[in-house]
């Protein structure tokens, strides 16, 4: 992006020099989100970031990679309130009978888990009961499983093919005037 103002910069002001003009002062905005009314596809707005709830299934990593390509990552959940108003999306929108992958696993070693987009200890876990046990020693992965009447956190077999929810940044706008 700021390769792409650099060149719009260096076009304005050897137009100006051509043309005998004064160099334009140029004066720029950066926003934080996005307008109301823009797509987002596949990403839609829960609470105040974007997600996209994978209807398909795949292992934790081809699930990352998915996230990835769409230009994403797995979710991360930092809060209860957070964890909440993806746990009413997905009850309203998708199916309770279903796993959901998130950014979370303990593949590194050393004991706890770790967001994956991050590389950082998990600061919130709403884990389901009994849960995380590794029960099958390959559970080490965080997928979010309907129980007690809403979804909690449970360890995976990473390879196990489940649904996914992927999260997006919010996009920085830059808006350029020149005059």
């Amino acid at each position: 992006m700021t390769l792409n103002f650099l060149k719009i910069f260096i076009t304005l002001s050897f137009g100006c020099v051509i043309h005998g003009a004064r160099t334009p002062k140029i004066s720029t905005n950066t926003m934080e989100g996005y307008g109301h009314g823009l797509d987002t596809s596949p990403f839609v707005e829960v609470g105040n970031k974007l997600y996209h709830f994978g209807q398909n299934k795949a292992s934790w990593f081809r699930a990352s990679l998915i996230c990835r390509s769409l230009g994403g990552n797995l979710a991360s959940i930092d809060n209860s309130n957070e964890l909440r108003l993806i746990s009413e999306h997905l009850r309203t929108t998708c199916r309770t009978d279903r796993s959901y992958w998130i950014s979370g696993s303990n593949l590194q070693g050393g004991g706890g888990f770790f967001c994956y987009n991050t590389g950082e200890r998990m600061t919130f876990a709403d884990w389901a009961p009994g849960k995380p046990k590794n029960a099958t020693g390959k559970d080490h992965c965080v997928n979010l499983m309907f129980t007690n009447n809403k979804f909690q956190m449970n360890d995976e077999d990473c390879n196990q093919s489940d649904y996914y929810i992927c999260e997006a940044e919010q996009p920085t706008n830059v808006m350029v005037s020149v005059f």
